[in-house]
């Protein structure tokens, strides 16, 4: 499949009190993030700009991560099949402690400026009108209301809304069933059963899940649906070793045998659902050296061809 769009670059300044970083991204990159603030910049700075997208304001994030003195500035560019190569960018200046402001912001392609904001107002070349807006809030989303559908504005927000920030957490996966899924603030994947077991309707992300993580867990023959002694539902994982056959509880796997299951439900929907978008932190961490060979395999042929992967390592 021909990728039809994908962010080309990430630029930060002054994001979480530090100097400025420019990352190029392809449609697999390893970013090196170093340890503590340089590895979370990147995941928290793709966290914000989903929140831009979904329409959330300034005090969706921490008000420390902006700065006071020195403004901070995000932008990314974004490459779109109708107008080649866009570029968003934000300048965000922190007022006292806790309140946020917007200062600028603009969305620009080869051709010109599509939109372009000062402070309480926002100006759209496609409507060759201005508009007024709170200081806390993004007008990238809410120009998306005036605009056409077939803007390329709606298809870069539409892309940052479905960026997956993923910083799992295998010790906390639970193997009860619920009815909470993973969702925007789930980076951990706590709820990864649930998650799996709402993809039964879909023959072709079962599929590939299972031949993935048997791929990746010789020993792992199937996975279904079980009750337990209170009547409460439960992912069950069948092995070749159980003696018992009564399977074993997802939240009772090993981290690396959780975390193959992450795999195979990322790829899984990444290939047969809707091209995702991922900045994920460490995924070989997880694994053996043997084990990490096929696991960067398995990412690379997923998102080589639809999707997008940013890997920190």
């Amino acid at each position: 499949m021909t990728p039809t769009c994908a962010f080309t670059s990430l630029r930060l300044e002054n994001f979480k009190q530090t100097g400025a970083r420019e990352i190029r991204l392809d449609r697999v990159s390893v970013v090196e993030g170093g340890a503590g603030l340089a590895r979370s910049q990147v995941l928290d700075a793709m966290w914000l700009l989903r929140s831009i997208a979904e329409g959330r304001d300034t005090s969706a994030a921490p008000a420390a991560w902006f700065g006071a003195d020195w403004p901070t500035a995000i932008s990314v560019t974004f490459n779109t099949q109708k107008d080649g190569e866009l570029r968003y960018s934000v300048m965000l200046q922190r007022i006292g402690e806790e309140r946020v402001r917007v200062t600028d912001e603009r969305l620009e392609s080869a051709s010109g400026t599509l939109l372009l904001r000062h402070r309480h107002s926002y100006s759209l070349d496609a409507t060759c009108g201005r508009y007024g807006i709170g200081s806390q809030e993004f007008a990238l989303h809410n120009a998306t209301s005036l605009l056409d559908g077939a803007d390329s504005a709606h298809e870069l927000v539409k892309w940052l809304r479905n960026i997956w920030v993923l910083n799992p957490n295998p010790s906390a996966m639970r193997g009860l069933i619920g009815h909470s899924t993973v969702n925007a603030g789930d980076a951990g994947f706590a709820n990864l059963a649930t998650c799996i077991v709402m993809q039964q309707l879909k023959p072709e992300v079962v599929s590939a899940m299972t031949e993935t993580v048997c791929s990746l867990s010789p020993e792992v023959r199937r996975y279904s649906v079980e009750r337990n002694e209170e009547g409460r539902p439960y992912l069950a994982v069948y092995r070749s070793s159980d003696l018992d056959g009564k399977g074993t509880s997802f939240g009772n796997l090993e981290n690396a045998e959780k975390m193959s299951f992450l795999m195979a439900f990322v790829c899984a929907m990444n290939e047969h659902s809707e091209p995702m978008p991922v900045a994920w932190d460490s995924p070989l961490n997880w694994f053996g050296a043997r084990e990490r060979e096929n696991v960067s395999k398995l990412l690379r042929r997923s998102f080589s061809r639809r999707g997008q992967l940013v890997m920190l390592a």
